[in-house]
């Protein structure tokens, strides 16, 4: 189980839970907060990718400065790899309409999660079992989009 007090858990604002995931996906690869909620680097990442109005127009533009990449995208929710961690979801909830939240432990056991950035519908310590995060399913349509993508670290050349 992951140190789950040490991700972050909210937006800092309406529309970035997937620049939040990003954040999440990258202190889970590096160990380290590489960008800070409310900074002016966070800003600028906010910007960059046209995270406003709801929604992040271009969220991988922050990704090689979170040190991280796409390492495999899931079109369908039963094709998803719940041990391929990191991994962001698009949900859809009544009160959030599309969310973002990253996945960052699983139990083969329970058949549970731990997600961060979904505390209406978890335990205080983020876990959810698998049969009820399905009602929570995003995108459907597989000719369009992805249901979820897990992330790798990026390797930088010095």
């Amino acid at each position: 189980m992951k140190d789950f007090d040490q991700f972050y858990n909210r937006n800092q604002r309406g529309s970035d839970c997937c620049i939040v995931t990003a954040l999440n996906a990258s202190l889970y690869l590096n160990k380290k907060k590489l960008i800070k909620p409310g900074t002016k680097a966070y800003n600028t990442i906010l910007k960059k990718t046209g995270c406003q109005h709801g929604s992040a127009i271009n969220p991988d533009q922050c990704y090689p400065k979170l040190k991280i990449d796409t390492k495999k995208r899931y079109k369908r929710w039963y094709d998803v790899n719940f041990k391929d961690l990191p991994l962001e979801i698009t949900l859809w909830h009544s009160h959030y309409g599309f969310h973002s939240a990253c996945v960052i432990d699983y139990s083969e056991k329970d058949k549970a999660v731990q997600v961060l950035n979904f505390k209406r519908e978890t335990t205080t310590d983020g876990w959810i079992f698998l049969q009820a995060l399905k009602h929570y399913e995003g995108n459907t349509n597989t000719n369009t989009g992805w249901v979820a993508r897990s992330f790798k670290k990026l390797w930088v050349k010095r």
